[in-house]
């Protein structure tokens, strides 16, 4: 076998992918942030508007597991473009006819199609490109990609729409998906000439409807135990970014003009985190630590919403809760494919993003169920802290995974292209 080689080019696909998978988040949440004008401009029911971010959601927990498998049998520029593509080309649906909610909502859905294509091969890109001693950074990296289009989606829509109007804001979106589509068919590679790894990630053959790929990383125990964890961490998370604005006013009574710092402290402080704890997770060669101070003090940041504290303090605990929780995810991915072995990072990743999924779709309503029945959220706060020290205890039973350290040989400048 060749020896292992690093290539500069690999930041080039990294930060293509990067600009690709928080376009998605972004157009996810385009309709979330102006949901009030929707309703107007359309003429249609807060429902309606909701099912335009909803079917994002529901379509990912429907193909995950099928998209995974094509990830890991087709190759990484197959994944990325069949995403790429469909995301790119819906987006132009969209300008077909803004006002007709059925064409809004084909186009969301065709995008809904496309984003696990993406999103479910971050790791994929990490260890098809990057050596092992950067696995957890590149990772990371593609993680902070979601939540910089999230702020996008959530930030800039609504800043387009009252600025230049509603047509304009659809058609600036609209350029960015086809601009995507030129960055992938221009530079995105399938894979480098010489493997960055030891033992080089093959793309596999066989029957893609098949599930014995399924089967042999729910075998794993650590894999399993990990499953656990990735489905409370996300359900938790989400579940605290959706009532979070309630909990700041009915709860700590913050006021209405400061609730918007509050809670994008919590994002800034997750995209903080989610790059610092991997890049010193890759550095000392360790994950299972940095995965128990993440869970550790994110749940003691959780749990000190249950005390009533005036804007300094809630900004202050809000950042800690994102920096700690959210810099658990790209450690999870990176376990995933640690335990399971590279050429089944797509199917892991998968499975780790359908089980989320699925308890978000739980805890959401569950935590607004309580409220109801209790008169505010204290107690839904207190199942949010709960679930995450069962989490942190399952955190506690995993091992720490084998990494190989190789230093692989970094190839001249004039052949890294």
């Amino acid at each position: 076998m060749k020896e292992p080689r690093v290539y500069g080019y690999r930041w080039v696909v990294l930060i293509i992918y990067m600009y690709l998978t928080a376009l998605t988040q972004a157009l996810w949440l385009n309709f979330s942030a102006i949901d009030t004008f929707v309703e107007k401009q359309l003429g249609i029911t807060a429902m309606q508007v909701g099912w335009l971010t909803m079917i994002f959601l529901v379509i990912h927990i429907l193909i995950s597991i099928p998209v995974g498998m094509l990830i890991d049998r087709k190759g990484l520029r197959f994944s990325i473009g069949i995403g790429t593509i469909l995301v790119g080309s819906f987006v132009l649906v969209r300008m077909v006819n803004p006002e007709s909610y059925l064409i809004l909502f084909i186009a969301q859905f065709g995008m809904g199609v496309g984003t696990p294509f993406l999103v479910n091969s971050v790791t994929k890109v990490a260890v098809t490109w990057f050596p092992e001693n950067e696995e957890a950074t590149a990772v990371s990296l593609g993680t902070l990609s979601l939540f910089i289009g999230m702020l996008i989606g959530l930030g800039v829509t609504p800043l387009l729409t009252n600025a230049l109007g509603y047509h304009v804001m659809l058609f600036t979106f609209c350029i960015m998906g086809i601009l995507g589509i030129v960055l992938f068919l221009v530079f995105v590679k399938n894979q480098p000439p010489t493997s960055p790894r030891r033992q080089e990630v093959v793309v596999q053959t066989g029957d893609i409807t098949q599930f014995h790929d399924l089967k042999h990383i729910l075998r794993h125990r650590d894999f399993l135990i990990i499953s656990i964890i990735y489905l409370i961490g996300l359900g938790a998370l989400n579940g605290l970014i959706t009532w979070l604005e309630k909990i700041l006013i009915e709860y700590h009574h913050i006021a209405f003009a400061d609730v918007g710092y509050v809670s994008g402290a919590l994002i800034l402080g997750g995209m903080i985190g989610c790059v610092a704890m991997p890049v010193l997770s890759d550095k000392m060669m360790l994950r299972r630590p940095f995965l128990l101070i993440g869970i550790g003090f994110g749940t003691l940041a959780t749990g000190f919403l249950l005390f009533h504290a005036g804007f300094k303090a809630s900004f202050a605990n809000t950042f800690l809760t994102g920096f700690f929780l959210i810099s658990a995810a790209p450690i999870l991915l990176t376990l995933s494919v640690e335990y399971t072995g590279e050429k089944y990072a797509g199917i892991s990743v998968a499975w780790l993003m359908l089980v989320g999924n699925i308890f978000t779709l739980v805890v959401v309503p569950l935590m607004e169920h309580i409220r109801s029945l209790t008169g505010n959220f204290f107690w839904s706060i207190v199942f949010v802290v709960i679930v995450l020290i069962i989490a942190f205890f399952l955190a506690i039973a995993i091992k720490e995974p084998q990494i190989r350290m190789n230093k692989p040989t970094t190839m001249p400048e004039s052949e890294k292209h």
